[in-house]
């Protein structure tokens, strides 16, 4: 039952930290911007920055199929590294979405991925 609730509990929070926290910049970042230049950023926001935020939630969602499975057993490597990397993944990917889609700083914490990958 832990299990369970641990993996609600990530999955909650990656779903916060992509919709409440990039939607809203992007939305002013779109609408601002020329029909050209709009669908650029949408293009390469929404399919190819994309691509490892999904995959980072996939990963996690193997880790957690595994973990959740047999709770009191150890993990094999693969699962683990899939259960941590994936959540990783995802936070790491944010950075490059919100620069491409924002023209605010992101927060101190993401600052070294942001500035390098702009």
């Amino acid at each position: 039952m832990t299990a369970v609730l641990l993996a609600v509990l990530i999955a909650a929070g990656l779903w916060w930290s992509y919709f409440g926290y990039l939607r809203g910049g992007a939305e002013r970042r779109l609408r601002g911007t020329t029909d050209r230049e709009r669908s650029r950023l949408a293009r390469d926001s929404y399919s190819y920055l994309h691509l490892p935020l999904v995959a980072g939630v996939v990963f996690f969602a193997l880790g957690v199929h595994e973990a959740v499975a047999a709770p009191v057993e150890p993990l094999p490597l693969l699962p683990a590294v899939a259960l941590a990397g994936g959540v990783a993944m995802f936070y790491v990917a944010t950075s490059p979405t919100h620069g491409a889609t924002t023209t605010s700083s992101p927060p101190v914490a993401w600052w070294p991925q942001w500035w390098l990958l702009r």
